[in-house]
């Protein structure tokens, strides 16, 4: 095997795959109806790819590199991290800016719809966040390196989903490797969420007036990530946001389903990933917004992305994505030692690799199931409870007022 080599790519998501079917064979746990089957049949493959990409990573890494130096020298590598991200990123923009212009005849719930997304995204990132300071204490040997306010602001920005930056903490150097950096993202997905309500105004369908208050905290949430915010990374948004538009076009729901369709999109992706190292670039935005939007309005690659396989491997994405790169650092610092990981050939360490790839599924299967979904399946009742306890000091408050 060699660095550009895309069969230990193959094999791992090959288990993968394996993996989750047997797991999913073995278990009666339903999975909810979805409107949009493309996209869940594409996400799990997504978040896979990042882990691949950062599996490539720490091939150079181990041996010694630095790991902002040791992006892979293959396109293929590359693009299963960034073209990855930059999709997940088309995705966040088309599912919400749809529910967006669906709110003209069904009202959108705002408060449930924050509420879901804090539920949705907080608790599997507080499992994250909890794997990251147990590394760094043990790193740092439970000894305090720096003030104690700056160790808390450290591990405050940490906690606010990478607006703040990655810092390292207690001192230790590298901190973001832990989580293998992944934490950035987060960052403009919640500025996009943030975002909403004033898209909603520009298209008419005005939020109440407490719901606008929300892109004013998008434009401070910009001014605090003004050093680190790149318009590349929201630009990537841009191509969700058209298919959102696009997918209610009768000709395109006519042509989506075709093998054309699938060949096209088959095409756009192989070019972007052969000719582009940033999928952030204008033209590969360009590339992966066409192949999203054939997509979104229903190709499924001759069918492969709504297979049951494919659906239910992407169900548990979410912990794929947060975890996988704890799971890297603690096999090869820890479990293999950092002195042995460095020995290891190229065929070792894919075969290290290989043997993890099962263990992140099951782990973020297990994740899924404990903690996500019964979060969101928590969220309606929590709006409710909000609510009705916003209506309740409201009551006392004007009550207080007249006398």
């Amino acid at each position: 095997m060699n660095a550009d080599d895309l069969l230990p790519a193959g094999v791992a998501l090959a288990l993968a795959l394996l993996t989750s079917h047997l797991l999913r064979r073995r278990s009666a746990h339903p999975r909810p109806a979805s409107r949009y089957q493309t996209i869940d049949g594409l996400r799990g493959y997504l978040a896979f790819g990042v882990f691949l990409h950062h599996a490539a990573i720490w091939q150079m890494y181990r041996q010694g590199g630095q790991w902002m130096l040791a992006a892979p020298a293959s396109h293929g590598y590359l693009n299963f991290g960034r073209a990855s991200v930059a999709l997940f990123f088309m995705i966040t923009a088309f599912l919400f800016c749809r529910r967006v212009l669906e709110a003209r005849s069904q009202p959108i719930d705002w408060l449930h719809l924050y509420v879901s997304r804090l539920m949705r995204l907080a608790p599997v990132y507080g499992l994250a966040m909890l794997l990251l300071f147990i590394v760094v204490g043990v790193e740092t040997r439970w000894t305090l390196a720096v003030p104690a306010a700056e160790l808390g602001q450290q591990v405050l920005d940490w906690l606010l989903f990478g607006f703040a930056g990655m810092p390292d903490i207690n001192g230790l150097h590298g901190t973001a490797l832990v989580l293998a950096s992944v934490v950035w993202s987060l960052a403009y997905e919640w500025l996009f969420y943030l975002a909403l309500p004033m898209f909603a105004w520009l298209i008419g369908t005005a939020p109440p007036l407490w719901v606008l208050g929300a892109p004013v905290l998008a434009l401070v949430a910009v001014a605090v990530t003004i050093s680190t915010l790149e318009f590349k990374y929201v630009l990537a948004f841009a191509p969700g946001m058209a298919a959102a538009v696009l997918v209610a076009s009768p000709a395109l729901k006519r042509f989506a389903p075709s093998p054309w369709a699938s060949l096209l999109v088959l095409a756009c992706l192989t070019w972007q990933f052969v000719e582009y190292s940033d999928a952030f670039a204008t033209r590969s935005i360009a590339a992966l917004g066409l192949a999203f939007i054939l997509i979104a309005a229903g190709t499924s690659l001759f069918g492969l992305l709504t297979t049951r396989l494919s659906t239910d491997f992407g169900e548990p994405t979410y912990s794929v994505y947060l975890l996988h790169g704890a799971l890297l650092f603690i096999c090869f610092k820890y479990v293999l030692g950092t002195s042995f990981a460095a020995s290891l050939s190229t065929t070792q360490h894919w075969l290290i690799v290989w043997a993890l790839a099962p263990i992140l599924v099951a782990i973020s299967i297990a994740t899924n199931r404990a903690i996500e979904q019964p979060m969101m399946a928590a969220a309606g009742p929590v709006t409710a409870r909000i609510r009705s306890r916003t209506r309740e000091l409201a009551s006392l408050w004007f009550g207080r007022r007249r006398r």
